[in-house]
């Protein structure tokens, strides 16, 4: 996968069309792994993985480097940045209140196969995160 493809997919990500990103970046099995742990297997899992961990939040991502393995992965060094407009619980970084926003440093490596991801592995990178709260006092 080429920069400017991965760039659309970020993009396309980035607006929250999920049934548009499963249908075209990820294979019939794809799977997320998130800290060690697999936590969805095929795309229809996937699909109602982002959609539900999504609902209250905002994500946008922040690409940093693309480094790319050939053509059946990519290493990539991103921000995720998450602004809250409604409390939640959903998140594997840990419950959100509306107006809070965090933004992380994330390692991702996309395996691919055909031209699609079939494994998405990401880890905490390395640097600070930045949090800025909407109440006082937490």
């Amino acid at each position: 996968m080429d920069r400017s493809t991965y760039d659309t997919y970020v993009s396309l990500y980035n607006s929250g069309d999920y049934r548009t990103v499963v249908d075209t970046y990820y294979t019939d099995d794809v799977s997320f792994v998130i800290y060690g742990k697999t936590v969805t297997h095929g795309a229809a899992d996937t699909l109602r993985w982002l959609t539900e961990i999504h609902d209250g939040v905002t994500e946008t991502l922040l690409i940093d480097e693309v480094i790319s393995d050939g053509d059946n992965s990519l290493r990539v060094r991103a921000r995720e940045k998450m602004e809250c407009v409604r409390d939640t619980d959903k998140l594997a970084t840990g419950p959100m209140h509306a107006g809070d926003v965090r933004i992380a440093p994330l390692d991702a490596h996309y395996l691919i196969r055909d031209g699609k991801f079939s494994r998405i592995s990401l880890e905490r990178g390395a640097g600070p995160v930045e949090v800025s709260f909407a109440a006082e006092g937490r």
